[in-house]
């Protein structure tokens, strides 16, 4: 079942393979790695405690997808991920709250 397609790439979630995340950059399918499943689940909770409902919000989808997909772009391990790992997860999720106020109407 395709979750999101946009300019990064796209999503898909599979009922026994669980998610795949397609780059368009590279080309690459790739499926998170326990750090981004972790990542994901702590990302998704910061911004849903601050009333930003990835599933129901199609903007904060856009931007939450956009996130992993960048990070599937760039080498596993290598200094994307290490800043991304490095901050807070409070702190990424101001971000993407900042990007998502940008991009609502």
């Amino acid at each position: 079942m395709k979750v999101y397609e946009g300019p990064g790439g796209s999503v898909t979630k599979g009922l026994i393979t669980g998610f795949t995340l397609t780059s368009r950059a590279t080309g690459r399918a790739t499926r998170p790695t326990r750090w981004m499943k972790q990542h994901m689940a702590r990302l998704h909770s910061a911004l849903a405690r601050r009333g930003y409902d990835v599933i129901a919000n199609p903007v904060a989808a856009a931007i939450f997808w956009e996130h992993f997909l960048a990070l599937c772009a760039s080498p596993p391990n290598g200094l994307h991920h290490q800043a991304i790992a490095s901050s807070p997860i409070e702190q990424i999720a101001d971000e993407l709250i900042v990007e998502i106020s940008a991009h609502s109407f």
